[in-house]
């Protein structure tokens, strides 16, 4: 008797061959139980796009069809072949995603609360860029709806990164929504991934029972950021990284600009270059504001007006871009 383990990629091809017909010693005698070692290998070849990795043990026992002896007829039945029990595969799913969920979203969970905050924890074991969010959104009736997508190394600090995008329909085939950031950003250690909402709906976000993981979300309604200790699950909310420092052959826009906090309490940091700032309310009246100069962009006072969304026009060497921001008592 002799075995052998193979590493083959999705497609079938032999990625490492870590074992080839190596025999027992000793022969298992009849009914014994016995271990399967492989030999040692420290790395394997990885393959350059996202795909699945199997391990394939296989044993060489002689095995064969069921059969029967009839006088000197042998009838053989196709339908009972032992050697289906010689082998056994393992498979290994490379991403380019952490995540903690299945791939199943078994409900949904959420906030429902205007200026609402959602986030997931994550750990990196080694310096990485994130390139993009992935967030299972299960609700149709959602689509077109702004979120403001996040970016924490720290929940009490500001965001490394925050732009305002829209929940747009899946494509066909797609199961999840990704949305790529518009730069990459150096991440290590723990950090968080989420999106602040602009209404009171309950924004539904896929939740895997499969795998508890609760104890990685995290929730602000406007008392704080608390850690999750009643929903059991995962949220299909990925973080997707890159070990280089380009996202989908982008180039980092020199220009990004950064506003934060929001949802704003009293101040708002405008980070960037930038030719003009215009503050407007929901009903697009200005707002005309406390200003000050703060290192590359400008500190705008909030203190005093009424709790709500207001809209920032701001003119750059692009263009005029329009940003939705929350200011809560």
């Amino acid at each position: 008797m002799e075995y052998s383990i193979t590493l083959r990629d999705s497609t079938g091809n032999t990625l490492l061959p870590i074992n080839a017909t190596t025999p027992f010693n000793p022969v298992p005698n009849a009914l014994e139980r016995r271990s399967i070692v492989s030999r040692t290998f420290t790395e394997i070849p990885l393959p350059k796009l996202a795909g699945d990795l199997f391990v394939e043990t296989s044993l060489i026992t002689g095995d064969g069809l069921l059969f029967e002896i009839n006088a000197s007829d042998t009838v053989r039945y196709p339908q009972v072949d032992f050697r289906d029990n010689d082998r056994v595969s393992t498979r290994f799913a490379l991403r380019d995603y952490f995540a903690y969920d299945q791939g199943v979203a078994d409900y949904a969970a959420g906030v429902n609360q205007k200026a609402g905050q959602l986030a997931v924890q994550y750990t990196s074991p080694e310096s990485v860029f994130l390139k993009g969010i992935s967030i299972n959104f299960t609700n149709s009736r959602q689509i077109n709806q702004t979120i403001d997508l996040k970016v924490w190394s720290d929940l009490s600090k500001k965001p490394l990164y925050s732009k305002e995008v829209v929940i747009t329909a899946k494509k066909q085939g797609e199961s999840i929504h990704y949305f790529p950031l518009e730069q990459v950003i150096s991440i290590t250690g723990t950090f968080y991934v989420g999106f602040t909402q602009f209404t009171n709906d309950f924004l539904q976000v896929g939740l895997d029972k499969s795998n508890d993981r609760g104890d990685k979300i995290y929730y602000n309604v406007g008392g704080g950021w608390q850690q999750n200790k009643e929903v059991k699950g995962a949220l299909l909310i990925r973080p997707h990284i890159s070990k280089t420092g380009k996202a989908s052959g982008e180039v980092i826009p020199e220009n990004t600009l950064r506003i934060y906090p929001n949802p704003v309490v009293q101040e708002v940091m405008v980070e960037g270059k930038f030719t003009k700032l215009q503050v407007l309310d929901a009903f697009g009246r200005e707002v005309i504001l406390p200003r000050s100069s703060q290192g590359n962009g400008e500190k705008l006072n909030f203190t005093g007006q009424l709790p709500g969304l207001y809209f920032l026009y701001v003119q750059g060497e692009s263009g005029v871009s329009t940003y939705r921001i929350i200011v809560s008592n």
